[in-house]
């Protein structure tokens, strides 16, 4: 009994040890795999940390709102930003069109667009310097956010600027962009479309002018071709004693510059000078401009009191009829009455021709000191825009502006 017993126990005792031995194997083998995976791990975690380095060093050369930028900018939610003005929200009518712009239709705006859009692709963008219009570079590109703001946009931005007097805070607002931004972008174009105006609008010959010329108005002036006329913008007061001086007018009672228009007795604008102090006389800027060396020999053409340019216009084989001087008589005689009258009933329409320019918002109030540099050249380009509208004085024929 005490033998069996005791083989027993050495059976049991022998299978203890072998499953002893067992778990001894399989905790080696998993303290192995564990030492292993604490070994990837610490790769992993060493992978991170310099991954993680990259991104705070990223992070410390661009700010956070660039960042959010860019990632706008990739999964294309920027471009889906609505904009509150822009072409094609404000042309879906005639009336917008005009309202807007000033132009008379969409297809006169497509097509002024589709004129200037091959120059607009080669030129550079102002830089505060000069206003040349050369051949761009991607650089000055990038800097005027041009990928921001389509060509068409851009147009549209200037003529809408010109047209409701916008400031270049709202329009930066409206379209997302700095002001900055705004007035690079208006003074390029603007200075694009002035380069053009000698292509666009040539000074038309005497016989082109007189054939457009109403019955009514080619019967009384058969050799009429335009009407001269000064209009005066207000603008803030200079600090500058002299310049204060020089820019007042008496008749403005206020600090002004002065711009001479010849436009056409049908009411189309013909030639527009560059501006002047508002203490300039007519006559002088008549001189300064050279306007008269411009006007066919053998032109009639019409002014007002105070162009007393009589013999400059003689010296020319120009013809010009000015109404008649009271002076120190009580009035006047029949035939200076009578003459009078006669002119004043077609110099109106150069007045109306000047009203329009005047409803562009731009011009309301002060204009800035500021503007002084280019201003010469966005009154020459809201001036000639208004040839794009139908003519003041319809005439049997079609107009001149679509035959020029």
């Amino acid at each position: 009994m005490e033998f069996r017993l005791r083989i027993e126990f050495e059976e049991i005792k022998n299978e203890l040890k072998q499953q002893l031995k067992v778990l001894q194997i399989n905790h080696d083998s998993q303290i192995k795999e564990y030492t292993r995976k604490i070994c990837q791990l610490d790769q992993d975690n060493y992978t991170l940390k310099a991954k993680l380095n990259e991104v705070q060093k990223t992070l410390s050369l661009q700010t956070v709102p660039e960042c959010i930028k860019e990632i706008e900018i990739e999964s294309g939610i920027e471009k889906r930003k609505p904009q509150l003005i822009s072409y094609d929200a404000c042309t879906k009518c005639d009336e917008d069109v005009r309202y807007f712009t000033g132009v008379i239709n969409k297809n006169v705006l497509d097509s002024v667009f589709e004129y200037f859009e091959p120059m607009a692709l080669t030129m550079t963008y102002w830089r505060g310097r000069n206003i040349e219009i050369q051949k761009s570079d991607t650089q000055a590109e990038k800097k005027t956010g041009k990928k921001k703001i389509d060509l068409k946009n851009q147009f549209f931005l200037t003529l809408c600027r010109i047209k409701r007097g916008f400031e270049t805070k709202e329009l930066a607002h409206f379209y997302g962009v700095t002001k900055s931004s705004v007035s690079k972008i208006f003074i390029t174009w603007c200075s694009l479309i002035h380069a053009e105006l000698p292509t666009l609008f040539p000074m038309p010959s005497l016989e082109r002018v007189v054939g457009y010329l109403p019955d009514h108005i080619r019967q009384k002036y058969p050799n009429l071709y335009g009407i001269l006329d000064c209009t005066e913008f207000k603008i803030e007061t200079p600090s500058s004693l002299v310049a204060q001086s020089s820019t007042y007018s008496t008749y403005k009672s206020n600090n002004t510059f002065k711009v001479l228009y010849l436009t056409s007795a049908t009411g189309m604008i013909l030639y527009v000078s560059d501006s002047y102090s508002g203490k300039t006389s007519d006559k002088e800027i008549v001189n300064q401009s050279k306007v008269l060396d411009l006007i066919p020999e053998g032109s009639h053409i019409l002014v007002d009191r105070g162009f007393e340019i009589t013999n400059e216009c003689s010296v020319r084989g120009i013809t010009v009829d000015i109404p008649a001087f009271l002076g120190p008589r009580q009035q006047l005689t029949s035939e200076e009455t009578w003459l009078t009258e006669k002119i004043a009933n077609i110099r109106i329409h150069v007045e109306r021709c000047i009203r329009r320019v005047r409803t562009n918002h731009l011009f309301d109030g002060e204009l800035l000191l500021s503007m002084s540099i280019t201003l010469p050249m966005v009154i020459k380009v809201a001036s000639y825009l208004q040839n794009f509208l139908p003519p003041i004085v319809k005439s049997k024929e079609t107009n001149l502006i679509q035959d020029i």
